[in-house]
């Protein structure tokens, strides 16, 4: 999406700024070096943020590349348990969208991520609830997403509580990876 960006930003500075009488066309010129600058600086960026992605995911979808060999390794190993498998729903938490392309097994929920900006509401959360008892996925796949960015600990810790309460109440340990950057409980909703 930034060639559209680019392409607006240009059409504002050098057109519609200049056609409004906030400055001149010729003014709009001493845009040309900044407007360059930005531009090669992003393709550069760019390509070194693709270039950290070097830990290959093969998936029924394609092949995926991943920043972190550890989340990549995870994800290749959840992948290759849950082909064995015919499971119905899988639900990932807090974030872990692309799990259900990878795998082809459908989120039955209308809730797709869980980070606090989502979910810290206690009326989503009952929301949620209700969802996850009407649907009763097969499986949650929980991860430790770092959501300190949304000024919160972790999932479960300081939001969502009711929401994990569930969970253990509902769901039991199928499997965990557990490797020093990224870690994974694969949980199965017990018989009732």
């Amino acid at each position: 999406l930034i060639l559209p960006t680019y392409l607006l930003i240009a059409y504002v500075l050098f057109r519609y700024i200049p056609e409004r009488g906030v400055y001149s066309s010729q003014t709009a010129m001493l845009w040309i070096p900044m407007f360059l600058l930005i531009m090669i600086r992003g393709q550069i960026e760019q390509a070194e943020r693709y270039s950290l992605k070097a830990y290959p995911i093969k998936t029924a979808q394609g092949r995926f590349y991943d920043t972190s060999r550890d989340r990549a390794t995870t994800i290749q190993d959840l992948l290759h348990y849950l082909e064995k498998s015919r499971y119905s729903g899988l639900v990932a938490m807090p974030e872990g969208l692309p799990l259900n392309y990878f795998s082809r097994i459908k989120n039955p929920l209308s809730f797709h991520t869980f980070t606090p900006i989502e979910t810290a509401s206690p009326e989503v959360e009952r929301r949620i609830l209700e969802e996850l008892e009407s649907f009763r996925p097969e499986l949650v796949a929980l991860n430790n997403r770092d959501v300190t960015e949304f000024g919160h600990k972790a999932f479960g810790v300081d939001y969502n509580y009711r929401l994990i309460a569930y969970l253990q109440k509902h769901y039991f340990l199928l499997r965990i990876w557990d490797s020093p950057s990224f870690k994974l409980a694969l949980l199965r909703r017990a018989r009732e």
